[in-house]
């Protein structure tokens, strides 16, 4: 098998592998960690949706532990779930889901694809010849690619994940509405914010890739592969660091996404939140806000942001891991040498 890959047919079988490894790890990701991904949702879309809630408010010790943590916003899902039933919690999961893996498909392919074809080499040699520029500009190339041609998809994921009353029957249903009802452009919604995002996969590969090469060098001394911990921990503090510096503009994306065509009218807008608010593009909804509610932690563009380390995080450090670990037996399996990190 390897002895018939020829160097232009590399670039497809790399990043083919890559994406079908990386596709793999995030769907294990998302189906494992929906619920907190759905409360993130709700607290970043839903005004009304208060995140001050305690877990274990009669005890001291446990409740200084969560509020240490910062997992008091999971009662939020105890009371979701009591009030509206525990389905809720899985709201429109098969189409985030289906989402998720196109993104992630798209997102993958392009990366390697572009490793690849852009500075040549396979293996263990990629690290070598691509630096911290390049990968961020390969990552934001990628991301581009990958906003443009799923943005549909996930407007059609947020409103089925924050539907009330069963207001859509289905994905084909709400897109059908959509494009009825608001428009074509509709499907674009929060685009620019999307956009603006880029930077977020862009950060969190860039700076994976940092630790993974670090973690390669130690491995090489060592004499060992890099172990499935480690590859967790790297994906997860990867993703720490990213959502610390883009979470305002996720949250701008969100409630760009969720909000119709026909509500957006700027003089609805009301300071004491009395009336629902409504934004006509990214910076007016970063300004309305701003005014309400400021940059203070757990509020405003930061409002949801517990709930988003904890879900965001373990999701990340699954999502390397299973990526990486995939990765490493279809290469080995179809070509029948070392993994691509192995150092023996």
């Amino acid at each position: 098998m390897a002895a018939k890959l020829t160097n232009a047919a590399l670039p497809d079988y790399y990043a083919f592998v890559h994406a079908v490894a990386g596709t793999a790890g995030s769907s294990v990701a998302l189906s494992t960690l929906y619920p907190l991904d759905y409360l993130r949702t709700r607290l970043q879309t839903d005004e009304n949706l208060s995140s001050n809630k305690q877990l274990f408010p009669d005890s001291p010790v446990l409740g200084g532990l969560c509020r240490v943590l910062k997992i008091n916003e999971l009662a939020l899902l105890k009371d979701i779930a009591d009030q509206e039933g525990f389905a809720t919690l899985y709201r429109g999961f098969l189409a985030q889901l289906v989402t998720y893996i196109a993104s992630m498909f798209v997102y993958f392919y392009c990366y390697n694809f572009l490793k690849v074809a852009w500075f040549g080499g396979r293996g263990e040699d990629m690290d070598d010849l691509i630096g911290p520029i390049q990968n961020l500009v390969l990552s934001y190339i990628a991301g581009t690619v990958n906003v443009l041609a799923t943005s549909p998809l996930w407007t059609i994921a947020t409103r089925l994940k924050i539907q009330k009353n069963n207001e859509y029957s289905g994905a084909v249903n709400c897109f059908g509405r959509i494009v009825r009802e608001e428009g074509v452009g509709a499907l674009w919604n929060g685009v620019e914010a999307s956009l603006i995002l880029v930077a977020n996969p862009a950060v969190e590969f860039t700076t994976y890739e940092l630790f993974r090469r670090f973690a390669k060098r130690v491995a090489r001394l060592q004499n060992r592969q890099i172990t499935g911990l480690e590859f967790f921990l790297m994906g997860g503090l990867a993703k720490f660091i990213t959502t610390l510096l883009t979470y305002p503009i996720q949250v701008v994306q969100n409630k760009l996404r969720a909000q119709k065509q026909q509500e957006v009218n700027p003089k609805k807008y009301d300071i004491e939140g009395e009336v629902r608010v409504h934004y006509s593009g990214v910076l007016d909804c970063i300004q309305k806000i701003w005014r309400r509610d400021g940059l203070a932690w757990g509020r405003g563009l930061y409002k949801g942001i517990d709930t988003k380390l904890w879900q965001t995080c373990l999701m990340a450090a699954m999502k390397f891991l299973t990526y990486e670990e995939v990765a490493r037996l279809v290469f080995y399996l179809m070509l029948r040498r070392r993994p691509p990190d192995a150092v023996k």
